[in-house]
């Protein structure tokens, strides 16, 4: 089971396999403008415990565009063993995106979902 409020916060059983996707927005809340990831752009997704940086997520999960779904969005999957393991209470998510722009030598990072609250529930 997952639940996710309008504001983005995130409820889930742990062990559950659940799947949802993720809309990337190039623009701004009143002209959004959809962000579709190409050929070698990766959204990493990390679920992390309160207080710790996103490198040291306890889930991690590198999506490239073959995870991405009919509307455009990417599609994030937790399987069974993904928060299994991971004892009830309050975690945070956070995505980024990595791309390297034309021309460049060092790949853009860039937070398109801030961190975001994450209940694990039994």
């Amino acid at each position: 089971m997952i639940d996710i409020t309008d504001n983005g916060i995130v409820s889930i059983v742990a062990g559950d396999t659940v799947e949802f996707g993720i809309m990337l927005n190039d623009g701004d809340k009143i002209f959004p403008e959809w962000y579709t990831l190409n050929e070698g752009d990766e959204l990493l997704f990390g679920i992390m415990e309160p207080n710790a940086p996103f490198e040291r997520s306890l889930v991690k999960k590198t999506l490239g565009v073959e995870d991405v779904n009919v509307s455009g969005g990417v599609t994030v999957r937790l399987n069974h063993m993904d928060t299994a393991l991971l004892l009830p209470g309050l975690y945070y998510y956070e995505v980024k995106l990595v791309r390297m722009p034309i021309g460049a030598n060092q790949p853009y990072v860039d937070t398109v979902v801030p961190r975001r609250r994450l209940y694990i529930n039994h």
